[in-house]
């Protein structure tokens, strides 16, 4: 998931790929974000998998317990290690900012996932947040070296 483009780029520079607390806490800050989105999608089915007795997070915990002791301690988890990599790497304040938008949507999204919704609001936002932070990933990148 993030080890690629590191190792894209070590293979178009020609560059070994060494691994470093570097790519640790790049690969921990992107498996928090992508692990709260994989239980946002299983929110969405809910009602389906209690019905079925399928044992997911949210249905051996409930969906309250889920969005509060996993969902928003993961997404600050993440987030603190997205700032501890920034601060380590002395990263520009705009690219900081920029990147930190995805985080925060996703605390909002997390907190917001209480109530139930149709299924395509499910659907937009985890697909959205994914989006949302690849952009800002690029925009941060690009524009704010």
């Amino acid at each position: 998931m993030s080890i690629y483009p590191v190792m894209f780029y070590c293979i178009n520079r020609n560059i070994p790929y060494i691994l470093s607390a570097f790519g640790l806490v790049l690969f921990i800050k992107n498996m928090m974000f992508i692990t709260v989105l994989c239980i946002m999608f299983d929110i969405k089915d809910y009602a389906s998998d209690y019905n079925t007795e399928l044992k997911t997070f949210v249905v051996k915990m409930g969906l309250r317990k889920t969005i509060f002791n996993i969902m928003i301690p993961l997404s600050v988890l993440g987030f603190g290690s997205f700032l501890t990599y920034n601060f380590i790497h002395h990263f520009p304040p705009g690219r900081i900012f920029i990147n930190t938008i995805p985080f925060i949507l996703l605390i909002i999204v997390a907190y917001s996932m209480y109530q139930r919704k149709p299924i395509l609001y499910y659907l937009a936002i985890i697909d959205g947040l994914m989006l949302i932070k690849a952009i800002c990933g690029i925009i941060g990148s690009t524009f704010f070296k």
